[in-house]
């Protein structure tokens, strides 16, 4: 199975995230494992072939390199295959096994008071992988302990002794070496059965899980295509019908009465209204259906913010309300048409919901690596109970509707959307009566 990274399943997706968790572990691991080894040599005069165990020691953190560099080359592939994935933790698996097999041999085998390690590639692989691959794993492990038990047992291979631990011939006594190599392989197996039966449960809810969310998806990608559809089709005509209705109220087609130019007007208010709601379900569908800004470049965003106010002087002039900015310059890096929208959007926002004599303040400052952009009015603003919901599509507050009864309700969506593609944050603070604050957070371009 080929899919793209943003298409992996819950258990692809956990898969490569513990190959990921496991490398960085390793990391730790093998320093300790050294460390360990200097110390008791040096500290505790207990000695081991250093050779093998020194060989043992820089293998992992060779391999665990090479499986660094592995992982890191599959998160930048464009396509990820589930094999892939499996593969590269198989890989480790096996080294893990063979290299905590060699530790243990080449410091005491069977005296060996750390051998229970051994199962710890297998606990952290049995929730992954397939049974079959993980019993496999197991039985691989399980084989080796015993053939380094009794190799050591029947002089096959040399025995390191480890000092203080039930005498030098220990490792010879075959009642002793049943009982540890019988319990341990026991001890594996059960590793493999309960983490089995544990993983069984987990996949069984994730594949429920990856159907429902599967299910949303499409739900949610039919209905973007459907609003995308019937919007595009509904502009041109609503265009072409406030053009035509333009003609007849400039008096191209003949006179109007008093109360025809009335209704006419009623009817192009209601036509704008229309074609605002229409503009924006295109602009949300289309930033809905995208993860970030198709179109990406450096600009810099005091500018537009400065711009986007100058086009809004005249008409808080008109609606005699004070429309302050203060705005730091500095470079940004997405789409400017976008951002352009965002601060239209919540500058707009609070000129309408402003009443005369009221004020909006529009400030943006840099703070390290974050651009604040600030947009505070004196306004009617927003229930306590229905704050949480500004972002919601097509939410307007009862008080709004009452203030302003055109509206389209999608203005705020489309402002956290871009804001999320942007790899921002957006946050409201409002107090019913007395104003609201909208704050937007947008990382800054280093370069």
């Amino acid at each position: 199975m080929v899919t793209s990274k943003q298409e992996l399943t819950l258990t692809e997706k956990e898969l490569f995230d513990r190959i990921r968790w496991s490398v960085r572990l390793r990391w730790g691991v093998s320093i300790a494992a050294n460390i360990a080894l200097v110390i008791a040599c040096s500290v505790f005069g207990i000695r081991f072939p250093l050779p093998d165990t020194i060989l043992i020691g820089l293998a992992i953190p060779l391999y665990n390199a090479v499986f660094a560099y592995l992982t890191s080359s599959l998160q930048t592939h464009e396509t990820i295959t589930t094999r892939r994935i499996s593969r590269l933790a198989s890989a480790q698996v096996i080294c893990d096994i063979v290299a905590v097999a060699g530790l243990i041999h080449f410091t005491g085998g069977v005296e060996n008071p750390f051998l229970i390690f051994i199962i710890f590639p297998i606990v952290y692989t049995t929730p992954l992988l397939p049974r079959k691959t993980v019993f496999l794993y197991t039985t691989i492990a399980a084989l080796l302990m015993n053939a380094v038990f009794w190799g050591e047992a029947f002089g096959i291979i040399d025995h390191v002794s480890f000092p203080h631990v039930g005498g030098e011939t220990l490792y010879r006594e075959p009642l002793h070496v049943i009982m540890i190599s019988g319990s341990l392989t026991v001890t594996l197996y059960l590793v493999f059965l309960l983490g089995g039966t544990i993983a069984s449960r987990l996949r069984y809810r994730e594949r429920e899980l990856e159907g429902a969310y599967r299910q949303l998806k499409e739900l949610n990608d039919a209905r973007t295509f459907y609003v995308r559809k019937v919007s595009h089709e509904l502009k041109a005509p609503l265009s072409a019908m406030r053009s035509l209705l333009g003609v007849i109220l400039q008096g191209l087609m003949g006179e109007l009465s008093d109360t025809h130019r009335e209704t006419l007007n009623r009817v192009d208010r209601r036509a704008e209204g229309l074609l605002s709601l229409v503009s924006d379900l295109l602009t949300f569908a289309r930033l809905e259906t995208a993860d970030r800004p198709v179109k990406q470049e450096v600009f810099d965003v005091g500018e537009l913010i400065h711009a986007v106010v100058a086009v809004y002087q005249p008409l808080a002039a008109e609606k005699n309300l004070q429309l302050e900015v203060s705005a730091e310059l500095c470079p940004i890096c997405g789409n400017e048409e976008d951002i352009e929208q965002l601060v239209t959007n919540l500058v707009s926002n609070g000129l309408r919901y402003t009443p005369s004599g009221g004020g909006i303040d529009v400030n943006g400052n840099r703070e390290d690596s974050r651009y604040i952009l600030e947009v505070r009015d004196t306004g009617i603003g927003i229930p306590k109970d229905r704050v949480a919901h500004v972002f919601d599509e097509f939410f307007r507050a009862s008080n709004a509707r009452q203030s302003v009864p055109e509206g389209t309700g999608m203005g705020l969506a489309i402002v956290k959307r871009i804001t999320e593609m942007h790899g921002g944050t957006v946050r409201v603070e409002s107090v019913e009566g007395t104003g609201t604050t909208f704050t937007v957070v947008l990382p800054v371009h280093e370069g």
